[in-house]
C-alpha cells in the first residue's frame, strides 16, 4: 500500500481530489505517481540526514521539475 500524506484541504477540502476531480486535482498538483515520487525521494532524504548529518540533493534529482518541488 502507498500513501501520498495530504492536508485536510487537498484530500477532502474546497481544494481536496474529492469536492475538484480526479482530473482537475492532478492537473493543478500533478499525478498521484508524481506526488508518490517525490515522497518517497524526501523520505530517503530524511534516513539519509538521520543517518549521515547530511543529504547531496543532487543525487535524488532526475529533472529539474523534482527538483523544484523538493526544495
Amino acid at each position: 500500500m502507498y500513501t501520498i500524506p495530504l492536508c485536510l484541504n487537498h484530500h477532502t477540502g474546497q481544494q481536496g481530489i474529492h469536492k475538484v476531480g480526479m482530473r482537475q486535482w492532478e492537473f493543478q498538483y500533478g499525478t498521484q505517481e508524481e506526488l508518490l515520487e517525490i515522497t518517497n525521494l524526501k523520505l530517503q532524504m530524511l534516513k539519509d540526514i538521520h543517518k549521515n548529518g547530511y543529504v547531496d540533493v543532487n543525487a535524488y534529482c532526475q529533472n529539474d521539475d523534482i527538483e523544484q518541488q523538493l526544495t
